[in-house]
């Protein structure tokens, strides 16, 4: 029995097909994400970095509500699981990032933050829910043109002010091998 090209091709890629289907690989992903049955020996640290950030930045937003609605939804009640453990040990302000102008949505979308809160348990006492941008206030603009005048090296030792200016100068100051030889 002959076999024609055309089929073996066919069969070919069918095979290739059902090997790439298989997704035994190791997952960095933790919940909400997916879980594995294979994890990576990682994903504790990456958990920690994530609650870590959680920390500094502490803030829900739009996407974490049902569209037009003061209702969160499944992304904002897990992220307010995941702030829930950190309010209750630290406290603090949850901040609500939003670019609504109805402001007795955005009360009520405040509102229903501090009750999720409350149900798991934090003294509500200790937590505040504001308006604002997430991570805090930030730097202010007088504050990011002095740290970017002081640069990153000490300049009394005779050295660039700056990255900036040593990327600006192309490499070719003092010291270096490509300058004008």
């Amino acid at each position: 029995m002959r076999v024609s090209p055309r089929a073996l091709s066919g069969l070919l890629i069918v095979a290739l097909a059902a090997g790439a289907c298989d997704n035994r690989f190791r997952r960095l992903n933790a919940p909400p994400q997916g879980e594995s049955d294979h994890p990576s020996e990682l994903q504790p640290f990456f958990n920690t970095m994530v609650c870590q950030a959680a920390l500094s930045d502490m803030s829900v937003a739009d996407i974490h509500f049902v569209a037009h609605s003061s209702e969160l939804n499944g992304t904002g009640t897990y992220r307010l699981d995941r702030l829930a453990p950190l309010l209750e040990t630290y406290g603090g302000t949850v901040r609500y990032d939003t670019s609504l102008t109805d402001s007795k949505l955005v009360q009520e979308r405040i509102a229903h933050v501090r009750e999720y809160l409350a149900t798991t348990g934090i003294d509500t006492k200790r937590v505040d829910v504001q308006v604002m941008l997430p991570g805090g206030e930030g730097m202010s603009g007088k504050e990011a043109v002095k740290a970017l005048q002081q640069g990153t090296a000490d300049k009394s030792k005779g050295a660039k002010s700056s990255t900036m200016e040593a990327g600006a100068a192309g490499g070719a100051g003092e010291g270096s091998s490509r300058g004008g030889q």
